[in-house]
């Protein structure tokens, strides 16, 4: 179980664990959801449910001794942004602002095709320099699999891993 392998690494070094917001600590996938994204319907992001279990072990990770809390998630508009880090500030007061990374889709250049790489890319940059196991909990495969393929022979202390591999 990834809590338990968290522990043991951050007795030796510090753990940065980067976790995705929609589908991991708070609820995606409803029927029509993706027209209320696209359309920057006010408040979507902000009225998500919360999966609370998740938020808890969450929390409980982020009172282990070496071992920081990120968020990293996107969205497509400044506003959606907002709401994300709003939802945070509400639901996860555990994490600091600073920790808090959401992408703007809309102010990146990716395709269908890269779309799935810019989680990666992303913690390539905010990991540089840093020595430390890293570890991404998702729930997309397709960017789990892109991460680790992208991330595993740059940062041997990476690895990307489904949300299932917290639950207990």
């Amino acid at each position: 179980m990834l809590e338990q392998e968290i522990i043991e690494l951050a007795k030796t070094k510090k753990v940065i664990v980067f976790f995705d917001m929609d589908g991991v600590c708070a609820e995606y996938g409803r029927p029509g959801e993706d027209k209320l994204i696209r359309s920057n319907a006010p408040g979507y992001y902000f009225n998500k449910r919360p999966i609370q279990s998740m938020l808890e072990t969450m929390e409980r990770i982020s009172k282990i001794e070496n071992v920081e809390i990120r968020i990293l998630s996107n969205c497509y508009f400044p506003e959606q942004k907002q709401d994300k880090i709003k939802w945070l500030k509400i639901h996860a007061p555990f994490i600091k602002l600073e920790n808090i990374t959401v992408i703007t889709l809309n102010d990146e250049t990716y395709t269908k095709e890269t779309k799935d790489e810019i989680k990666g890319n992303y913690i390539k940059v905010l990991t540089e320099g840093v020595d430390a196991h890293v570890r991404l909990v998702e729930d997309d495969h397709g960017i789990i699999k892109k991460s680790n393929e992208l991330l595993s022979k740059l940062l041997p202390c990476f690895r990307a891993e489904h949300i299932s591999s917290l639950m207990r």
